[in-house]
């Protein structure tokens, strides 16, 4: 939190569980979040906004990629999707890449096939 979101890393992180534990984490009423890491947050509603808007613009970025691309391996799709992460960074951004890739396979938007990831329109 504060300015950065933390990695899903599957095999345990799963962005579709992710996913819904932010949307019913806000329907709780609160004033404070007490993240792992970081300072005490005020607004915790426009917080979790912010982190799923955040996830959802990903999750296009994702679903772009393999809709131009058709398939691509996770080094591939990582340059694209990613674009805007420090190389630096593309090794955790594969991890949370995977576990969008997942989550989008469990919904069939897309499928894997050994390395490549494929679209699934």
């Amino acid at each position: 939190m504060q300015g950065s979101t933390v990695v899903i890393n599957p095999p345990d992180g799963d962005m579709s569980d992710y996913f819904s534990s932010l949307n019913k984490l806000y329907d709780y009423q609160f004033d404070w979040i007490a993240p792992g890491h970081g300072f005490l947050m005020d607004n915790p509603h426009e917080a979790i906004d912010r982190l799923l808007v955040h996830r959802r613009k990903r999750e296009g970025r994702v679903i772009n990629a393999l809709s131009v691309l058709g398939e691509g391996t996770i080094d591939n799709l990582t340059i694209s999707v990613y674009d805007d992460v420090p190389p630096a960074l593309h090794p955790l951004a594969k991890r949370s890449l995977l576990a969008h890739l997942i989550k989008l396979q469990q919904e069939r938007k897309a499928r894997q096939d050994g390395d490549l990831w494929i679209n699934c329109p």
